[in-house]
């Protein structure tokens, strides 16, 4: 069987890697920002799986029993994030408007020049680096040490490896823009998507362990909890920026919640929050396998959107495009060879 998924898998790379090429010739912005999207996205659930991970050992809960196996598989991928970044190092003046000042206004500009070797594409990509061999580090750490004191100082230094990348990958794409709580938005957002892929492959038989129904409502409890918090992360966001109505902060949400874009917010909103939470808040749904499994792959999708939400490019709704999905299929396809590659003893059979 898993020979079968590393030929399907790696095919599916091929093809997705093959499209986003013919897609970069017809228009070489749009296949740009659609590989990192998908890249910031894939990145997002690898992170979140280590945060799931190292919760589920220092607290030693029996709920993590259920995901495990499904957490060592997600963080097998870890070392395809350092390809996927160096295959985008060419395409970041194209991505980022902070490495190209031509396409800023006068302000903006002179506040990136004011940031020196700060805003550099090459400063960026040491930073990314760095970030990337920590998680790197942690994930082997955790195959050859599962349990250990080491996690408690990780999880510190991963959120802020995390924030760096979310400020780096995600919130530059507005130069002007600053928020002490976007790093822990994206970080929530990473760790609800990891939940729920955990919890939709601990439904599959090569990923199941051997756990009582109060396990599997346990881990539906908690993607309720993570998905309240990433809520609440967001909210807040929001009413800090509104109150202090600061114009370059300010441009942030109205680039991302008025004229076209409206729609797309109000999407979002009930896809990634308002159906899951309304599903998770029922007993009994949290205890039938097939719901568990339907919701955990409802939130990996829902994620998408709201990382397209953060990358999109200001003012313009962010219509689907066919090397959206072949950047999903590349970026994701590459993750999971490597996953499968590397899979745990469990998955091998």
């Amino acid at each position: 069987m898993r020979r079968r998924l590393l030929v399907l898998s790696a095919s599916a790379t091929l093809v997705g890697a093959a499209s986003l090429l013919v897609g970069a010739r017809l228009d070489a912005v749009r296949a740009a920002e659609a590989y990192w999207t998908a890249t910031v996205y894939v990145t997002s659930v690898v992170i979140g799986a280590f945060f799931v991970s190292s919760i589920g050992r220092l607290s030693g809960a029996r709920w993590f029993g259920r995901l495990e196996v499904g957490c060592a598989f997600v963080l097998g991928g870890t070392p395809a994030l350092l390809l996927l970044l160096a295959l985008s190092w060419g395409s970041l003046p194209l991505i980022f408007s902070w490495a190209n000042t031509f396409w800023l206004d006068a302000e903006t500009a002179e506040l990136v020049q004011r940031r020196g070797s700060y805003a550099t594409e090459w400063q960026f990509v040491l930073r990314s680096l760095g970030c990337l061999l920590f998680f790197l580090a942690c994930a082997e750490l955790s195959r050859r040490r599962p349990a250990g004191r080491w996690r408690g100082p990780m999880v510190f230094l991963g959120t802020l490896a995390g924030t760096q990348l979310a400020v780096d990958w995600t919130m530059s794409r507005d130069p002007a823009f600053t928020s002490t709580l976007h790093g822990g938005y994206f970080l929530a957002g990473g760790i609800v998507a990891a939940f729920g892929a955990t919890l939709a492959l601990a439904e599959v038989p090569v990923f199941r362990s051997p756990r009582s129904e109060a396990s599997r409502r346990d881990g539906a409890t908690l993607l309720f909890a993570a998905l309240c918090f990433w809520a609440y992360l967001g909210f807040s966001q929001l009413l800090i920026i509104w109150q202090a109505d600061l114009p370059h902060e300010a441009r942030f949400y109205l680039r991302r919640g008025g004229g076209d874009f409206w729609p797309f917010v109000v999407t979002l909103v009930l896809l990634h929050f308002a159906l899951p939470f309304a599903a998770l808040l029922s007993h009994g749904f949290k205890q039938s396998k097939r719901a568990v499994q339907a919701v955990g792959i409802w939130i990996v999708v829902a994620h998408y959107l709201d990382v397209n939400w953060l990358v999109a490019p200001g003012g313009r709704w962010p219509s689907p495009h066919w090397t959206d999905a072949a950047a999903l299929l590349a970026a994701g396809g590459v993750v999971a060879t490597v996953s499968l590659w590397r899979a745990p003893e469990e998955l091998r059979g």
